[in-house]
């Protein structure tokens, strides 16, 4: 594959994207911040002359709020 799309949406229809990218490489970094919930990705690969593959999945991606600790040393 030359290029791949990535979606992210709300819901499994991706009827409604919150995040959508193309990118050469096999990972994307998502730089944005979402609602803490469930949401749903895909991708399709594309290749020389505008050819596509189906897209993948739906795949589940959960946001969740996490909690920050400290690290510390006592010694």
């Amino acid at each position: 594959a030359q290029t791949y799309t990535i979606e992210v949406s709300e819901n499994e229809n991706f009827e409604s994207l919150v995040f959508e990218t193309k990118t050469e490489k096999n990972r994307v970094l998502l730089n944005q911040n979402l609602t803490p919930k469930n949401y749903f990705w895909r991708v399709r690969a594309e290749g020389k002359e505008n050819r596509r593959s189906n897209w993948s999945g739906p795949y589940r991606l959960s946001i969740s709020i996490g909690q920050q600790t400290e690290a510390t040393n006592d010694d």
